[in-house]
């Protein structure tokens, strides 16, 4: 994942890999056959085929047995009564809850897909049931699950098979049984019967969604002998069929072939790969087994590998062989971090909206592209009830506009897709059915007319509401943001202005001003606190944030953090907006450098004056389809943006966001980052040389 054109991404990538350690594989120097790897709170888990032990790592390397079965007695009794063997585990987190599913096997036509959960992700993991048996399907060899959800329906999937074929069958939203009417698919692979060799029979189904497309890597041949291999297919949906890259359905055997082994090689065999992991510089390694000649044995030990992905996104290995040695994944979070503010993610996706390279030869899912260029966290949006947004003192009214945006499943759908691709993840509450900002911070419909402790419960009861949304469905954010610009404060409605009056933040008049930091101070570090109270019952780690506007204002950010103080509210991070553009047409500002070097200032007073660190959550600067200058300059405000902030600050600014840098003006938007035909502008350069000199 290390492209821009051609000749500057790959020194981007060749800079990033020489920082790099080696490792030697295998990295699990055991038998170790048919693996599946898991992660929680930065620790790695796995089980094989076999179900002897769990094994343990902080860095994908380096494995420690953690002497722990992963079933319960009572569960491996229950499990042996279903079969003799214990095939291919494969474990998920699901509702909630780590689920664990099973081959129970006895013989080709008595094995079965049993599936068993655990509160922990080191379990034990207590017996559930069937979810699947020959005896059901009269598929021979209904074993080898692989259970994948799909963020945007929603749906979970098993994908299963062997000598009898791979099939997939949809279960219902807890993974513990059949959906409903469910029906069995051929997905890929011919019966043993119709190809006796195996080359065509493929085994050990993993499904790794990148980009655009959903990719099925399967295992076809002898598990045995050297004509195992990875072949490899791909669909746009998860339902869909899957075709190999010359078009070919993986229902008739076919699919592309991805690692292989010759008859000298001293690791021969690849296959049945486990999970695909991103590191924090973008690069991809997935696991999979492979016998060693060297051993002695026939015993199939556990391998790591960089995936990489070409100019078409099919994925391949370098030289299509196997490694004896790799570079090491870069787990190590970084002290400056590279981000943006993509909420609208997930709806351009909806609409078939791609982006392009540089060059405009290659399209991309929006998330995917910025990855590649050296992004590595996300911020998005959360609005309380997007779809009763009303303009205040009017009756409740749908607000088609707004329907579908911002609400905690579209946030969930995007955190999603950027945990897929190993991102940080911030979570911007504006407590309010619409946009808040300094001008702007309307009381959701839902909340008008509550009292200041209702609504203080209210905002915390929705902030547990979406956070424990998202821990049940795997996603743990790094920061969350309690408010969007709250320097006016939060949760209040302005009243209507008398004609010719303008507002001004010094003398508002309000209808409810409820948080309003002038009108009421203590209100409003009441609101932060519950924010910040609430974040941490759900993620006690997740670093909160209070977010003010013109990052450049020193004086400003004594007063409103000074509230904070005064009246005992509890945060951990101050967030900055910075936007040059924005202070030369309101604020009189025409000196943009003079604008950043302020901010900086800034950054370094906020942790003397509050002992608090800092990051610029928004930022943005002019991008122009007419004039190369405005554009030019634009590229060099931000570099400087983030090389002041990440050099001159000694380390109290730990990151910049931009904003919706995939608009581009033709939306009307003109401080986005991006040209008119979705290609990056120079301003996204930036970020590639703030990446390669990470």
């Amino acid at each position: 994942m290390r492209k821009l054109a051609l000749v500057l991404l790959l020194a981007v990538a060749g800079l990033g890999v020489a920082a790099q350690e080696k490792y030697a594989n295998p990295v699990i120097d055991r038998d170790w056959p048919d693996p599946t790897i898991w992660e929680a709170e930065g620790v790695y888990y796995t089980v094989a085929t076999g179900m002897r032990t769990i094994l343990t790592s902080t860095d994908l390397v380096h494995w420690t047995d953690s002497g722990k079965a992963p079933l319960s007695e009572a569960a491996r009794a229950k499990a042996r009564e279903a079969g003799r063997n214990f095939w291919a585990p494969d474990v998920v987190f699901l509702a909630g809850r780590w689920m664990l599913y099973l081959t129970c096997y006895n013989s080709d036509k008595d094995c079965g897909i049993f599936a068993f959960s655990a509160d922990k992700p080191d379990g034990p993991f207590e017996f559930i049931g069937k979810i699947t048996h020959s005896t059901d399907t009269g598929i021979k060899d209904t074993i080898d699950p692989e259970v994948v959800r799909d963020p945007d329906s929603g749906q979970v999937w098993l994908f299963f098979g062997s000598v009898g074929s791979q099939h997939r069958v949809k279960l219902n939203p807890e993974g513990t049984a059949l959906a409903e009417g469910a029906v069995y698919e051929h997905t890929a692979g011919l019966k043993i019967d119709d190809n006796p060799s195996r080359t065509k029979v493929f085994e050990g189904a993993y499904l790794h969604r990148h980009g655009l497309w959903w990719y099925l890597f399967v295992s076809g041949g002898n598990y045995g002998d050297g004509s195992y291999k990875i072949r490899v297919g791909r669909s746009r949906t998860l339902d869909g069929e899957f075709l190999d890259r010359e078009g070919h359905p993986l229902t008739e055997g076919e699919a592309t072939l991805l690692l292989s082994s010759d008859p000298e090689d001293t690791f021969y065999g690849p296959g049945h790969n486990g999970e695909i992991f991103t590191d924090r510089r973008g690069q991809d390694y997935m696991f999979f087994h492979c016998h060693n000649r060297a051993s002695g044995s026939r015993s199939r030990f556990t391998f790591l590998q960089r995936l990489f992905w070409d100019a078409e996104d099919w994925p391949y290995f370098a030289g299509g062989k196997v490694q004896a040695e790799d570079v090491a994944p870069d787990l190590a979070e970084p002290a400056y971090w590279l981000g943006a503010d993509i909420s609208s993610a997930n709806g351009r996706t909806a609409r078939g909206e791609t982006f392009k390279s540089f060059t405009g030869e290659r399209e991309y899912e929006l998330t995917t592209l910025l990855r590649e260029l050296g992004l590595n966290a996300v911020r998005y949006r959360v609005w309380v009830n997007p779809r009763r947004w009303t303009r205040p003192g009017a009756p409740e009214e749908p607000n088609p506009s707004h329907a579908g945006m911002c609400d905690k499943e579209d946030l969930l759908q995007n955190c999603l897709r950027a945990k897929d691709l190993g991102m940080a993840i911030m979570v911007d509450f504006h407590y309010s059915d619409t946009w808040a900002d300094p001008k702007h911070q309307p009381i959701p419909a839902g909340w008008m007319g509550h009292d200041y402790e209702t609504m203080k419960q209210d905002l915390y009861n929705h902030t547990v509401e979406v956070l424990q949304y998202l821990k049940d469905n795997g996603v743990e954010p790094k920061w969350v943001q309690i408010g969007n610009e709250t320097r006016n404060g939060l949760l209040w409605n302005a009243a209507r202005l008398a004609p010719g009056e303008t507002q001004d933040p010094n003398n508002v008049r309000v209808a409810e001003h409820m948080g309003h930091s002038k009108l009421d101070p203590a209100q409003y570090a009441g609101f932060i606190d519950a924010g910040h109270r609430a974040a941490k019952s759900v993620f006690p780690d997740v670093i909160t944030i209070v977010h003010l506007d013109n990052g450049y204002d020193q004086a400003m950010y004594d007063w409103n953090l000074g509230l904070l103080e005064q009246y005992g509210a509890q945060y951990d991070m101050v967030g900055m907006s910075l936007y040059p553009y924005w202070a030369a047409k309101e604020g009189g500002r025409d000196d943009a450098d003079g604008v950043i070097a302020d901010c900086i200032r800034n950054i370094l007073h906020v942790y003397e004056r509050f002992g608090k660190e800092s990051m610029i959550v928004e930022t943005g600067f002019e991008v122009s389809p007419t004039d190369e200058a405005v554009t030019e300059e634009s590229y060099r405000q931000f570099a400087t943006s983030i090389r002041e902030s990440r050099d001159r600050t000694q380390g109290h600014c730990h990151g910049v966001f931009y904003w919706a840098p995939e608009s581009s003006p033709r939306g009307g938007y003109s401080l986005g980052a991006f040209n008119v035909d979705n290609r990056p502008s120079k301003i996204m350069q930036a970020y590639v040389e703030a990446a390669a000199a990470r």
